[in-house]
């Protein structure tokens, strides 16, 4: 062998080792990026799961107290007041049947009390009620209201005991003109419907009218506003739980629990008749930016959730209705079907950066749309993906892969469904974290579609390998030259296939698929079961030696296990014929 020989090889293995060596460090840094996203997405699923720990330890403290205080309260319960509720439900019952003779606790003048009854009397004939005690509990029901409503407002300025007396005669009121008043539930219900239909009243005046306050772009101008008139409950609703806690059965629980209670029912009446209401002006609104609206809208109301989660530890359950929540997810899901048409129109090459900014847009709307629809990632973003690999599915299924320019666009997608794969992780993690809980983004169609992507590029592989393989069959008859001819063909096709693949999981596929491919194809199609001669096996074992070097100069280490055997089995049959 001469001296440029053993230089031309000695380059050739160092090109080789130099190649292995940048793999092996392009293999690493990527092991190393994932093993960072991984111990991201394990941290941020430590921390939720111990803040939901958190959170259902204080829950079932919670539960624990409550339980306590009940027995605590029915073991106390005073006898006094127990046989004090019972004579006023009988003077009201009382009152209810003998008309001529009732107890009235709302007003001190007596006089304009009378005056009252006698009017209330002639309107009672005219209205048809059945009895005038009908006619006065209906409109001492209605004083009543009002003054809950006036109590809240005057309770800013009132001294805390002033407004106690003026609470607990207004109780006694409550419980002459209402049945079942005595129940605190229905007691804090007459409560919070007088003062919610004051909220209403002014809320209808400011933002359900033709004033400027009325701006579908700036919801952050009402929310303020509620934000304000919320706050304005706080005394009143701090007497009503002092007087809850010590007249019920709850005087075991905080009065901070009992007063949360009523924030957070008023509040649920207010998401009930006015967020929603007015959430929907941005739904259905005709306005060209109703999107943005809608997400201005939504971004805002998180605000507003947070703030009222950190004043009253307010959390709400419910989400918009289902219609609603089904129209704006078709709204969005239009839009992105249609920017995912305009992708499509252009060339092939831009479709990759272009579908990966519209999911990260999409992310961004579906994060903005979180606090009224909490899966809008999920439906955006899988609505998004299959839009796109049905698209795909169609471009890619429209060639015969005869060229190795087709080739070369099948493995470029498939490639990139492995990098959107990574992605998704990415966005998936990063959506975690902004809304603060643990999100899945499911999206099973992404690996459905890669394998039938890769089950495509394995047939026109095997035909490739196959064609390569065929002068194989006759190996018996090949003369020298020819053996030549078909290992270096065979390399070409080798090289060539592996020279399309740029990412290190598919290459690792490649390489495997090439080497079962060959595999089969020898121990199948050329060493036949007729072959009668010591020496064809052994010509056929050199043949796969040269084969094996073939496969291991691309990097692919593989043994022909298949073909060997098949060999093994061809010798010992001929040994036992000799």
């Amino acid at each position: 062998m001469r001296a440029n020989d053993l230089l031309e090889i000695e380059e050739r293995i160092s090109n080789l080792l130099s190649q292995e060596e940048k793999k092996r460090g392009e293999r690493t840094e990527m092991l190393k990026q994932i093993q960072v996203s991984i111990e991201k997405r394990r941290t941020l699923c430590s921390e939720l799961e111990k803040e939901k720990q958190k959170r259902i330890d204080n829950l079932n403290k919670q539960k624990e107290a409550l339980k306590k205080a009940k027995i605590i309260a029915l073991n106390k319960e005073n006898e006094e007041i127990k046989e004090k509720k019972e004579q006023i439900r009988k003077e009201y019952i009382q009152a209810i049947e003998n008309v001529n003779r009732l107890e009235l606790v709302l007003s001190k003048d007596m006089p304009a009390t009378v005056k009252k009854i006698v009017l209330m009397g002639k309107e009672a004939k005219k209205s048809g009620f059945k009895t005038l005690s009908v006619a006065i509990t209906e409109h001492l029901s209605e004083e009543i209201r009002k003054f809950i409503v006036q109590s809240k407002k005057v309770s800013s300025n009132l001294r805390v005991d002033k407004l106690i007396d003026l609470i607990k005669g207004l109780n006694r009121s409550i419980a002459l003109c209402e049945d079942g008043a005595d129940k605190i539930e229905r007691r804090r219900e007459m409560y919070l419907d007088g003062l919610f239909a004051d909220v209403v009243e002014g809320f209808t005046n400011h933002f359900f009218s033709q004033f400027e306050t009325n701006r579908l772009d700036k919801p952050e101008w009402y929310l303020d506003y509620l934000k304000g008139i919320i706050a304005e409950h706080e005394t009143i609703f701090s007497v009503l739980s002092q007087i809850d806690e010590l007249e019920t059965e709850e005087g075991g629980i905080e009065e901070s629990v009992i007063k949360e209670k009523y924030f957070h029912s008023l509040i649920d009446w207010i998401y009930g008749d006015i967020i929603y209401k007015k959430l929907n002006e941005c739904i259905y609104s005709s306005s060209k930016q109703q999107k943005k609206l809608i997400m201005h809208h939504a971004e805002e109301l998180s605000l507003f959730e947070r703030e009222l989660f950190s004043l009253y530890k307010y959390k709400r359950i419910e989400k918009i209705p289902k219609k609603e929540a089904d129209f704006i997810e078709n709204l969005f899901i239009c839009g992105i079907e249609n920017e995912l048409h305009g992708i499509m129109k252009k060339d092939y090459t831009q479709w990759s950066d272009m579908f990966m900014y519209l999911l990260k847009t999409t992310f961004k709307k579906a994060a903005a749309l979180y606090s009224i629809i909490p899966d809008a990632h999920a439906v955006l973003l899988e609505a998004a993906i299959k839009k796109y690999l049905d698209g795909l599915t169609v471009f890619l299924n429209s060639f015969l892969y005869q060229k190795t320019e087709e080739q070369a666009i099948l493995v470029h997608f498939i490639e990139e469904i492995s990098h959107l794969e990574e992605e998704l992780i990415d966005i998936e993690t990063e959506f975690g974290i902004l809304v603060g809980e643990v999100t899945i983004l499911n999206a099973p169609y992404l690996g459905e579609f890669k394998n039938s992507m890769l089950d495509i590029l394995e047939r026109v592989l095997e035909e490739k390998v196959e064609r390569a393989m065929g002068p194989f069959t006759d190996y018996r008859f090949m003369e020298k030259h020819e053996e030549v001819e078909a290992l270096s063909n065979l390399e070409e096709v080798i090289e060539s296939e592996l020279a399309l693949i740029e990412t290190q999981t598919l290459s690792d596929w490649m390489r495997s698929s090439i080497a079962a491919l060959i595999d089969r194809y020898i121990s199948e199609n050329v060493l036949l079961d007729s072959i009668g001669e010591e020496a064809d096996v052994n010509r056929a074992k050199d043949i796969f030696i040269l084969i094996i070097e073939i496969l291991k100069k691309n990097g692919i280490q593989d043994k022909l296990v298949h073909s060997k055997r098949k060999c093994q089995e061809l010798s010992a049959n001929l040994h036992k014929v000799a």
